[in-house]
């Protein structure tokens, strides 16, 4: 035989060898790890015991973990955490949520809660809601900021209001500087592009002032405290009926109709 074809022979052989001992050492450690993963399935210490939430705490924390909704001894490797964050999430005051697993036994929730920022008072009842105007509960916090807006309908705890009254309101206070936001006493919103906010100056009355639909903020913000200054004397003597800052270019002072 020749030695070249001998030796091409040999060299298939010993392939042929490495790929059968390839195949059998895969197969091994499959099953090794089949029979790991069973072991690990099987094992009680990977039972849920405990549910950690940090972000809030009281009563907040207990209704959390009840919308977390993993029974005791639910195994940590297959537990649903994904479903648990939605769970959380739909909770009308919750703004943020993560929901992880820390071995060997709990599932971990941050959660960021939903700020109240106003109250709304509609014809016969009040809301109130966060800063992006989700609807949190009924009622009005101590300090909350209110939005008069008769006309207006909100919906349920959770949800976005779409109202236009009172999305311009809650637009237009966030584009406030913090000086001027820090003076309103409250809105009247009767539309989308009617706001009035009640301002109390540095000196004097407090002072409805006409702002219109959430645009040019900045500068009507500018017209205002332009307004305020050059109106001090009038409105520490009451005489002031409105400011109107619709037209920043073209500020108005209405005085009091004394007659």
């Amino acid at each position: 035989m020749d030695g070249r074809i001998a030796e091409r022979r040999a060299e298939v052989a010993g392939y042929r060898r490495r790929r059968r001992r390839r195949g059998l050492a895969s197969l091994a450690v499959l099953a090794v790890l089949a029979a790991g993963s069973g072991a690990l399935l099987a094992s009680p210490l990977f039972g849920l015991e405990e549910v950690r939430v940090s972000g809030i705490e009281g009563e907040r924390a207990a209704e959390v973990v009840d919308a977390v909704g993993l029974a005791s001894g639910t195994h940590l490797v297959t537990a649903d955490v994904a479903g648990a964050a939605e769970r959380v999430a739909a909770l009308a005051w919750v703004g943020e949520v993560e929901v992880r697993r820390a071995p060997p036994a709990a599932i971990e929730v941050d959660v960021v809660a939903r700020r109240p920022a106003a109250a709304v008072h509609l014809e016969d009842t009040t809301w109130t809601v966060d800063a992006s105007g989700v609807v949190l509960a009924g009622g009005a916090p101590e300090g909350a900021l209110a939005i008069d807006a008769p006309n207006s309908v909100l919906p349920g705890p959770g949800v976005r209001a779409s109202d236009a009254a009172v999305v311009n309101a809650l637009t237009f206070h966030a584009a406030l500087p913090d000086e001027v936001a820090e003076r309103v006493v409250r809105y009247e919103a009767r539309s989308g592009r009617s706001l009035r906010m009640r301002v109390a100056p540095a000196e004097g009355e407090e002072v409805w002032v006409r702002v219109g639909a959430a645009e040019d903020v900045e500068r009507k913000a500018q017209a205002l405290e332009l307004l305020l200054e050059q109106a001090g004397d009038r409105l520490a003597e009451g005489g002031v009926a409105e400011l109107d800052v619709r037209a920043p270019g073209n500020p108005v002072l209405v005085p009091l109709d004394e007659g």
